[in-house]
C-alpha cells in the first residue's frame, strides 16, 4: 500500500486520532520511504 508520509509524522490536516491509529497498528509497517514522490511516480 502506498500512503502519504504525513501519516508517519502525524502532520497535515488528517485528524491526529487517525494518524495515531495508523502509526500504532501492528499490521502496518514502513518497508520503503521515498522523500520525493517523483522517485516512485515519474
Amino acid at each position: 500500500m502506498i500512503s502519504p508520509a504525513r501519516f508517519l509524522f502525524n502532520g497535515g490536516q488528517t485528524p491526529s486520532i487517525w494518524n495515531q491509529k495508523m502509526l500504532n497498528d501492528s499490521h502496518i509497517s514502513v518497508i520503503k520511504y521515498f522523500e520525493n514522490s517523483h522517485d516512485v511516480f515519474p
